[in-house]
């Protein structure tokens, strides 16, 4: 068994990352390709970076 996890966590480990995706963040709201569904939404300035702050609620809400 401990023999087996520790093959498996290897070959997790060996697994190449996904790619990095930028966001436009600014864009949600704007672009027809972003929806926002029982939410609102604005952008904030988090040390230095665009941040895309999502209000709550009940039930579901989803962008």
């Amino acid at each position: 068994m401990g023999r087996s996890l520790i093959i498996m966590l290897a070959c997790i480990v060996s697994l190449p990352a996904q790619p990095s995706e930028n966001v436009d963040v600014t864009a949600v709201g704007k672009d027809p390709l972003f929806k926002i569904v029982g939410r609102t939404t604005l952008v904030a300035d988090v040390k230095g970076k665009h941040a895309l702050k999502i209000s709550e609620g009940a039930g579901m809400g989803l962008v």
